[in-house]
């Protein structure tokens, strides 16, 4: 495999940079404006700096061209971050919570096929190794379909969906912590991967307690947290669809 071009690397960097400067700006924002009178404030709003980092990692997919992993890769990339654009718009902008997690399941959905190609051939003789994500999966699923129950029983459609995004998300984890240690992707980017979707996990536990706690400090923090672990996840998966080694062994 040939690494991504060097011409690339220097507007991947320029991006990777925007969208580090645009994390700090709004994680800063957003937690001075909970925690001290005199908050830090830039010339833009938080949804907006917010807005800016989807641009900017849908940008970082859409521009791989010939330093993607491969074509399918590359469009199944374009389709998940075109997915996430309208799920991102249906939470905050339109407000629809169930719309929202509907665009959000197929956006895990098309993660799973995406980290899980290769694995038929590989996942009989490697199953040991896959014991202890497979028991991880097993004990988040329970536990978080558990606690959405115990709190929107009395908003049965909600559960549903969240019910069916628990599954999908615990899911895409397994996918991606197997697609890194069967090597499915090769291992710079199935790291980038499996550390992203940690991020995006932590992202979802926060939009869940964002959702369901009552209004104070805590509910606060719980909808600020969700952008300190889901800009990282956007940035890390968008990055996985480039060529980063020049290892000549991979599945793909």
């Amino acid at each position: 495999m040939v690494a991504i071009a060097s011409h690339k690397k220097y507007t991947v960097a320029v991006v990777v940079i925007l969208l580090i400067v645009t994390w700090l700006l709004f994680v800063l924002q957003d937690f001075t404006a909970l925690l001290y009178s005199k908050p830090f404030r830039t010339g833009l709003d938080s949804n907006t700096l917010k807005a800016f980092v989807v641009f900017l990692t849908t940008l970082l997919v859409f521009i791989t061209g010939n330093d993607g992993l491969n074509k399918r890769d590359a469009f199944l990339m374009k389709v998940i971050y075109v997915l996430i654009i309208i799920a991102d718009f249906s939470l905050v902008y339109f407000e629809s919570q169930t719309v929202g997690i509907f665009f959000f399941i197929w956006v895990q959905s098309g993660l799973i096929l995406r980290n899980s190609a290769g694995m038929k051939e590989k996942l009989k003789r490697n199953f040991i190794k896959l014991l202890l994500p497979s028991l991880s999966v097993g004990f988040i699923l329970p536990t978080a379909l558990l606690f959405f129950i115990r709190s929107l029983s009395s908003r049965p459609h909600l559960l549903v969906f969240m019910a069916i995004y628990a599954c999908t998300v615990s899911l895409s984890l397994w996918a991606a912590a197997s697609a890194y240690i069967l090597r499915l992707l090769p291992k710079k980017n199935g790291l980038l991967v499996f550390i992203g979707m940690i991020c995006f996990l932590f992202c979802d536990i926060n939009v869940g307690l964002s959702w369901i706690l009552p209004k104070g400090m805590e509910r606060s923090l719980a909808y600020a947290f969700i952008w300190v672990f889901y800009a990282p996840a956007l940035t890390l998966i968008a990055l996985s669809g480039y060529k980063l080694s020049t290892n000549k062994k991979s599945s793909r």
